[in-house]
């Protein structure tokens, strides 16, 4: 075999192989749910999921679902999950519409002027869903301040 016809041989078996061997580990999916804040007609509840979502991206520690496709699959089977869900609940939604792997869902109750307090809970679908993987409560000006962890 000429040396021409063994480079061409092995780059089109690297081209194939390498690939397989390099791709990244594949993260959890992380569904986070608008946080419940009836104080404000859901305002800060929808800022405080976009910063759990937000933190989970930005430690790398998950990938999200596109949010314009959640929200419309939301509006479409008039779903929120509401703080007092049981998990098993939520985890039944999320198998049915998505393959996600982790959901998180919560209530935020003003405490006056920039205070609040964050009431989170999550589930982790890759384990027992009648059982909460998270259930916390946090008091805040900021969910980014949050030590969230679920992985």
């Amino acid at each position: 075999m000429s040396k021409t016809r063994r480079l061409l041989v092995l780059s089109l078996l690297w081209a194939f192989v390498a690939p397989c061997g390099l791709a990244a580990e594949k993260k959890p999916m992380l569904v986070v749910f608008d946080f419940e804040s009836p104080h404000d007609g859901g305002k800060l509840g929808k800022w405080a999921a976009q910063n759990v979502r937000g933190k989970g991206v930005r430690r790398k520690e998950f990938e999200t679902l596109d949010e314009l496709s959640f929200e419309e699959v939301l509006a479409s089977e008039r779903f929120a999950a509401r703080y007092a869900m049981r998990p098993d609940e939520v985890a039944k939604f999320i198998r049915k519409h998505f393959e996600a792997d982790v959901a998180v869902w919560g209530k935020v109750e003003s405490l006056g002027g920039e205070n609040f307090k964050l009431f989170v809970r999550g589930v982790d679908l890759r384990r027992d869903v009648t059982q909460l993987a998270l259930d916390k409560t946090y008091t805040c000006t900021n969910p980014r301040d949050v030590p969230l962890s679920i992985a």
